[in-house]
């Protein structure tokens, strides 16, 4: 099952985009005569269009949003070629994030970074919702046809609760339109060095059902890659493979929006997404003594990774004069099967390199089952006072098993078949309340209070015998903000937050040796807070040829989750889950576009910051870690550079010639620091030719095939690669 990598022998979409897309390029060429040039219009415009977002859970003017936010919009996704998050995370100031293949990343937000290697029993810092549904974890999310991405910068307590404790990733998709017809199709093929060839294909389909009442919207997407990592496996009876991290995405979203009435909407979404990867991206020899590699891999089988997540929402919006009234409900499902190659832990965990060792294999199954519901009011019309109250229900349950195998059979008395169901229930009842002093002045005060219920249940076969157990832990609390923000120009506002976020507890159970020193068998822990204060601007300047958005801020954060370990004597018996860290994260960030002259941009965004442990900690190791330790996965320094110009090819034409350049500083991968992801610059070129209806992109990625250091993990041969040099041409027709 194991020894061959996994490739996709599906009836994909592949297929039927193939057929589609001479058709689609004929009509493309038949009306590129009739085509009026697309003329840049007014690209100050393009530049200072009005951003709408609906990070306070109502539309508003971006300008009037008193926290730090990052817009990615459509027109950025196309701009820069993004797909997934791999393409846009370093380009968001404050980000840093850990990834071990597609569909297992990590953010943190502003150096709020997890410390515990779990991420089975302790929650993320950073909240993501896929419009209003709450994931658990950070699906592997394509963004074609996305309205935009909000990246909400410091914690978001009061709105979205449990995990925005550094802050909030919130993908917005486009709605099903009921006013007309309309259609767009999208066509990459590439090649990556060290690698080979690549094929990307989207259709999206959007028809009125019920002219101006009822639509239909359909999006379908296909990823085939052929991986770039060669898992070259030094040991012995192992079977080495060449572009070993294939992998195979293959999704879609199914909409229907309707006017019920005058005052009832309701929308159903349907959203399947299927992943099959190869490898991950780990590059790296076990044994230390042999120089690590930029795109070769040494374990003994490939860890491939079979993934399916799927989701329903119903959504209704009724206008009651004072307030409208809306119901979100979810239920969201992601099935998880990963293989991996057991040896390379014991170099990990042991300190030895043995090549000899062949048998140890492991399977790892997730199962994550998420139902969310919310009821909100959101208060309409023009007076000085608005609200916003709602409650909310999620109950969740995610199931973890690891079973150690060897020639295809479970170990039962050698290491250990493990399970663990953990079942989350949270409520909150939460509302902001925003007064205008003026039409320049504006007050929010928010609060939120949340009531949390864990339950674990472990079930373990392995050395020692047989064991299962069970327990329960319960919190709840209060969260605030108070912001004010405040309009220096029709142009211009500047703003001061204070708000908060927290982080659900959680309960483990521990070692049958730790049992005996600790008096219990579980360790619980409690949630932990951390309090921004922030002050910021945001604005266009120079008649409009300049936008710039800045922000100053300090994170206090209390009662910090981390993993502690149990000593008696100088043995380590265990590492547990405790609330004895404290931290904080301090800095700034930039981001400015500029005109300079017509049809020339440039563009940037700039990340400077410190984040790291105030008080002195024992870490899971056993190793007694002094206070000022690097938050994991946090950058000091980070930067964005780009710059775009376009021009008319005769009449009926447009071309665009852009470049961005991203850089990274050296981050830390854990907390003893002790491990270094190095830093890295990463350049990318694009040059498009534009119709009325059609696009033509040529692109080149990783312009000097740098192998950067995305993240590291556990030990210094455990890098996480990103992606070489990829030369392709992208082609797009909208209808």
């Amino acid at each position: 099952m194991h020894d061959q990598p996994h490739k996709n022998t599906r009836v994909s979409l592949r297929k039927l985009i193939a057929l589609i897309a001479p058709f689609a390029l004929m009509i493309s060429s038949q009306l590129l005569g009739q085509e009026t040039s697309k003329q840049a219009d007014d690209e100050s415009d393009r530049i200072l269009e009005e951003v709408i977002v609906s990070a306070q859970k109502r539309e508003q003017r971006l300008l009037d949003v008193p926290i730090s936010i990052g817009v990615l919009t459509a027109q950025t996704f196309e701009d820069l070629g993004i797909d997934d998050f791999q393409d846009w995370g370093a380009r968001v100031p404050g980000i840093g994030f850990t990834s071990l293949d597609p569909g297992a990343i990590n953010v943190n937000i502003r150096g709020i970074s997890s410390v515990a290697l779990s991420t089975i029993f302790v929650s993320r810092t950073t909240a993501v919702y896929f419009d209003d549904t709450a994931m658990m974890g950070f699906p592997p999310i394509k963004v074609f046809d996305l309205e935009r991405i909000e990246v909400m910068r410091g914690p978001q307590g009061t709105l979205y609760g449990s995990q925005a404790l550094g802050g909030l990733i919130r993908f917005v998709t486009n709605k099903p339109d009921a006013s007309g017809f309309a259609a767009k199709l999208q066509f990459t093929g590439s090649s990556t060095a060290h690698g080979g060839e690549n094929f990307q294909g989207d259709v999206m389909l959007n028809v009125p059902l019920v002219e101006d009442k009822v639509a239909l919207r359909v999006v379908a997407w296909d990823r085939n890659e052929d991986g770039f990592i060669d898992n070259i496996a030094p040991f012995a009876g192992a079977t080495g493979t060449e572009d070993s991290n294939d992998q195979n995405i293959l999704g879609g979203r199914f909409s229907i929006r309707a006017l019920l009435s005058d005052k009832l909407e309701a929308t159903i979404s349907v959203m399947y997404q299927d992943m099959e990867l190869g490898d991950t991206n780990r590059v790296g020899f076990l044994d230390p003594s042999v120089p690590q590699p930029d795109w070769i891999n040494g374990v003994r089988l490939p860890e491939t990774v079979d993934e399916t997540l799927s989701q329903f929402g119903l959504n209704i919006n009724y206008e009651l004069g004072f307030a409208d009234l809306i119901s979100a409900t979810t239920f969201f499902d992601r099935d998880r099967e990963q293989f991996n190659d057991i040896n390379q832990f014991l170099f990990i965990l042991q300190g030895f390199f043995d090549p000899t060792i062949t048998f140890l294999d492991g399977d790892i199954t997730t199962k994550e089952e998420t139902f969310t519901q919310e009821l909100r009011l959101v208060s309409s019309g023009d007076g000085p006072w608005q609200w916003t109250a709602g409650g909310f229900y999620r109950d969740s349950e995610t199931f973890f098993r690891q079973t150690i195998i060897t020639n295809g059979e479970t170990v039962n008395g050698l290491f250990s078949d493990d399970q663990l169901t953990q079942k989350i229930k949270h409520k909150a009842l939460f509302g902001e309340l925003y007064y205008n002093f003026s039409d320049d002045l504006k007050l929010t005060l928010g609060l939120r209070y949340f009531d949390d219920e864990v339950e674990d249940t472990s079930k373990t076969d392995g050395f020692g015998g047989s064991s299962e157990l069970s327990g329960v832990t319960e919190s709840d609390d209060f969260l605030y903000k108070v912001a004010l923000n405040y309009a220096l120009s029709d142009d211009v506002t500047a703003y001061a937050t204070v708000g908060t976020g927290y982080r659900q507890g959680g309960i483990e159970f521990v070692t049958p040796l730790a049992q005996i020193f600790l008096g219990k068998e579980t360790a619980e822990w409690d949630p932990d807070f951390t309090t921004n204060y922030e002050i910021g601007f945001k604005g266009s300047f120079l008649d409009h040829r300049l936008r710039l958005a800045g922000s100053v801020y300090y994170i206090d954060w209390k009662d910090m989750q981390v993993e502690e370990g149990i000593i008696v004597g100088e043995a380590v018996l265990d590492a547990i889950i405790t609330n004895v860290g404290e931290a904080h994260s301090t800095g700034f960030d930039l981001e400015a576009t500029l005109q300079p002259v017509d049809n020339f941009e440039l563009f940037g965004t700039i990340t400077v910051q410190e984040a790291e442990t105030d008080i002195d900690v024992v870490s899971g190791s056993g190793a007694i870690l002094p206070a000022g330790q690097k938050m994991p996965n946090t950058v000091d320094f980070a930067y964005t550079i780009g710059a775009a110009y376009s021009f008319d090819v005769g009449d009926n034409l447009r071309a665009r010639i852009s470049g961005d350049y991203l850089y990274q500083d050296d981050r830390f991968g854990n907390i003893e620091n002790t491990i270094v992801a190095e830093s890295y610059g990463i350049g990318n070129l694009r040059a498009s030719l534009s119709g009325e209806s059609w696009d033509v992109v040529l692109f080149v990625d990783n312009v000097s095939d740098k192998a950067a250091d995305v993240s590291v993990l556990f030990a210094s041969n455990w890098i996480f690669r990103n992606t070489p040099r990829t030369i392709g041409v992208t082609v797009r027709k909208s209808y």
